[in-house]
């Protein structure tokens, strides 16, 4: 008997040093793994944690193609209100000179959203 309520402590002091990943931190993330658009660049360099870019084209395009895909697959992307898989090429309409391209991601759980801000700038 002394042997269960052992092993039963020390699987309660394993689970409160977070020793088994319970999946709650993935589940809470509303981060983007990658961000693309063919030919175009993106200032300052995509990286999950900067949620505000200029883009710009050698040739100001009247719409492009811009994929999303979130650290989470399962984790809800909106494109400008149009909601996207996670890897899903969506096609995007320009209006120059300017233009921007608003893409939220909320985690699975609901509890984080964070918005991606892109400013489609005229060379």
């Amino acid at each position: 008997m002394s042997l269960k309520y052992l092993c039963l402590v020390l699987m309660l002091i394993a689970m409160s040093c977070d020793l088994f990943d319970s999946g709650s931190n993935f589940q809470s993330n509303a981060n983007l793994k990658a961000l693309s658009i063919p030919d175009a660049q993106f200032y300052p360099s995509f990286s999950s944690d900067i949620t505000e870019y200029s883009v710009t084209f050698d040739i100001y395009p009247r719409s492009f193609f811009l994929t999303a895909t979130a650290e989470n697959s399962s984790a809800a992307i909106k494109v400008n209100d149009t909601v996207v898989e996670s890897g899903q090429e969506i096609h995007v309409q320009t209006s120059p000179p300017n233009f921007v391209v608003n893409i939220v991601v909320t985690s699975v759980d609901g509890k984080n959203v964070k918005t991606y801000v892109l400013n489609i700038v005229d060379n």
